[in-house]
């Protein structure tokens, strides 16, 4: 399997993938670190990237990181957390011009890694620890935007689903952390929960855009400064099949549009080698506006205000998400259902089939137009001990066969059904 990426390790253990091409008129870097998906360390990495970007030793608060980011022509810098598998990911990004677009030299690039460096490394402190301000407000914020999240039902009911369908489990953890272990965390817990990342978390780091990936490695590995650690990825693994009867939950809110969350297991990961039949599986199912849930549970019946599938093909699940009327959530169920099972007898025309595939071979082209997009798929195949080129995608795709699109859909099996309407009842 080939890649777009040329691969270095740096002198501390972690990982450099450079694409250096003249595609681009920025330069795109990201640094990301892994850990664990468990109680309190899960809401204390929540909330490390929120207090980072505070302010550095340099540039000890936002408004000095701002006035650096327009003295480099408008550079951006990210950070955020987000779930993949087992794994709660910390990535801190930097955004900037070309040097060359700008007129300048790799001085530019030099200040930008610079100052991502020191967004990562070397935080503004107070008595040796984070300062209890950032973190007392930063706290505040994430309580407030986990809060909010009921207020997008259908985002709410995802959540609640997955919750439920992994009970006790680490999957089952929000990325963004719990409003409880939020609200107890300290100045001095957080900042040695951030050591602890610096110290152990694997680290892979990526860049693309018109650079010379020998002197992004140098800066990179000059300024970090990261401690020697293993580099073996946090392991992840796909949701077993299933040992327990379907689980129904059913929760009520002030609300007028039900919201239906079916959870599956695939059984399928991006590792395995029908990975590209189930995204033709799920494409054909709900991805799409040719797809079998929209054609028949919204046009024909219209049962559904909306209906979706959607696939998390790093812990393999996939979710169908609808919003509908209180009476009828059980007859949007028992269609989507009737949905797979056509796909599972080969009941799909050639026209479903072909639109699906183009339709994903659209989306894999359009990923290398993205810095973002390139970076983003080429970490969830390294996590899943795979390199990948659009080509390589690309042709995989087109071998998936009608057969192997049945056996797929075969494969899969409800897990949960999580309901959320008016009353919480279900007729």
């Amino acid at each position: 399997m080939g890649t777009d990426f040329l691969e270095f390790t740096l002198g501390h253990g972690a990982h450099l993938y450079a694409n250096p091409t003249d595609k681009f008129k920025t330069v795109s870097i990201r640094v990301l670190l892994q850990q664990e998906l468990r109680p309190v360390a899960t809401s204390l990495g929540a909330l490390v990237p929120r207090v980072l970007r505070r302010g550095t030793r340099e540039f000890p608060s936002m408004r000095r990181i701002s006035v650096r980011l327009e003295e480099l022509y408008g550079s951006r810098l990210t950070s955020e957390v987000t779930k993949m598998g087992d794994r709660q990911v910390t990535m801190f990004g930097l955004d900037m011009p070309s040097p060359e677009l700008v007129g300048e030299t790799g001085a530019l690039l030099q200040h930008g890694v610079q100052l991502l460096a020191g967004l990562i490394t070397s935080p503004a402190l107070s008595n040796g620890v984070f300062d209890e301000r950032f973190v007392e407000q930063e706290k505040s914020t994430q309580v407030k935007h986990i809060q909010a999240i009921i207020n997008d039902r259908t985002q709410y009911a995802f959540m609640r689903c997955v919750e439920e369908m992994f009970r006790g489990e680490p999957f089952g953890l929000s990325a963004l952390g719990k409003v409880e272990e939020l609200q107890a965390a300290t100045p001095g817990a957080l900042y040695e929960h951030y050591v602890r990342l610096l110290d152990q978390a694997p680290v892979h780091m990526f860049v693309v855009g018109p650079v010379d990936p020998d002197a992004v490695r140098h800066m990179l590995e000059d300024n970090l400064g990261l401690p020697e650690r293993r580099s073996e990825p946090v392991a992840s693994s796909l949701a077993p099949r299933l040992e327990r009867p379907t689980r129904n939950v059913d929760e009520s809110l002030p609300i007028e549009q039900a919201k239906l969350v079916m959870g599956f297991r695939t059984h399928t990961g991006l590792a395995s080698e029908d990975a590209h039949s189930m995204m033709v599986f799920e494409g054909l199912l709900g991805g799409y506006p040719h797809s079998k849930l929209f054609i028949n549970v919204r046009e024909k019946r219209s049962l559904v205000y909306f209906i979706q599938s959607v696939l998390d093909i790093n812990k393999g699940l996939m979710f169908i998400l609808a919003g509908t009327g209180p009476d009828k959530t059980r007859e949007v169920q028992e269609v989507s259902e009737e949905q797979i099972d056509a796909i599972r007898r080969g009941q799909f025309s050639d026209f479903e089939f072909d639109a699906t595939k183009q339709a994903l071979s659209h989306r894999i082209r359009s990923s290398a137009d993205s810095p973002h997009a390139q970076i983003g798929v080429q970490y969830e195949y390294l996590l899943a001990g795979k390199t990948t080129c659009v080509a390589d995608r690309l042709e995989r795709l087109e071998s998936v066969t009608r057969g192997q699109v049945m056996e797929a859909a075969a494969r899969v099996e409800l897990d949960t059904v999580y309901t959320l309407s008016c009353g919480g009842t279900r007729e």
